[in-house]
């Protein structure tokens, strides 16, 4: 009898102690799995932030690009794969929806993400978490961030635009890559577009969240060092604003003409040094007299 409670008292032990042992695990699987997939949703929605953010919303109306609040339920998976790695292929390879897509947005081509394939897939998982707990059909109706600018700020833009000022933490002048129809300027290049229209086609909300957070790899990577204080990007946002409502103001000018006269007025005034110094010279050799001397 005291044999069998001793040993009933041992078992009933045993499996507590088991119980609490598979308990504990639990509790320890959970908590990493909890914490893991947090963190797995904050890199992805960094990686919204980073790559997507400039163009598009979830939930808060279309941006640049079009609100991709339930974009998973609207789209075909695979679809949306190939379409973010890129999109210009498929609008080449003639592909109905992605072309569609692409005239009903300016005809403005997303760039090809920095990104692989499987953080792509969080950031579609992290669209679908985020699509399911948010319903905000007031933020559709988008406000004109840049409506209440001053000339303050335009002339300001306008003089970060072309480098007269300097960046805050001095990054290159827009005007080095990109080109404005403003009579006070200079022509800009022509490594990317011309920005004269820029307001007319992105917007204020997408002005303002390329020049903060530019997608295009180009440009984030001339800025990832240097970049842009807030006041700067709503000055220049506020400068291009002006430039594509003041456009049908201005007189294109081409300077071709003026260069082509400037470089044969520079060789024509080297050419002249050039022979000024050439007539001076001994125009025969030294020993020329000495032998005339000898000879006569």
């Amino acid at each position: 009898m005291i044999l069998n409670q001793f040993i009933t008292y041992f078992s009933t032990e045993f499996m507590i102690q088991n119980i609490k042992a598979v308990f504990m695990r639990s509790i320890f699987i959970t908590l990493i799995l909890f914490f893991a997939y947090h963190v797995q949703a904050s890199e992805a929605g960094d990686l919204f932030s980073t790559h997507c953010a400039a163009c598009h919303t979830i939930g808060k109306g279309r941006l640049v690009g079009p609100d991709l609040k339930n974009i998973n339920q609207k789209r075909d998976h695979v679809w949306l794969l190939n379409f973010i790695k890129s999109s210009q292929d498929m609008i080449k390879s003639g592909d109905a929806e992605a072309v569609k897509v692409f005239n009903e947005y300016n005809k403005l081509l997303m760039p090809n993400p920095a990104i692989s394939e499987s953080q792509i897939e969080d950031v579609l998982n992290y669209i679908g978490t985020v699509s399911s707990g948010e319903v905000t059909l007031s933020a559709q109706v988008l406000i004109d961030p840049l409506e209440s600018i001053t000339q303050l700020n335009i002339g300001h833009g306008r003089a970060l635009f072309i480098g007269t000022a300097r960046l805050e933490n001095n990054g290159a002048p827009c005007l080095s890559c990109h080109h404005v129809m403003d009579d006070l300027n200079y022509p800009g290049g022509k490594l990317a577009k011309d920005l004269t229209k820029s307001y007319d086609l992105l917007g204020a909300a997408g002005i303002l969240a390329i020049v903060k957070n530019s997608p295009f790899p180009a440009m984030a990577q001339a800025y990832a060092k240097y970049p842009l204080t807030e006041s700067e990007v709503m000055d220049l946002s506020a400068y291009l604003k002006s430039v594509s409502q003041q456009r049908i103001y201005q007189h294109p000018r081409n300077f071709n003409l003026a260069f082509l006269y400037m470089g044969q007025f520079t060789f024509l005034v080297f050419l002249c040094v050039i022979l000024a110094l050439y007539w001076n010279r001994k125009k025969k050799s030294v020993n020329e007299g000495i032998y005339n001397r000898q000879s006569s």
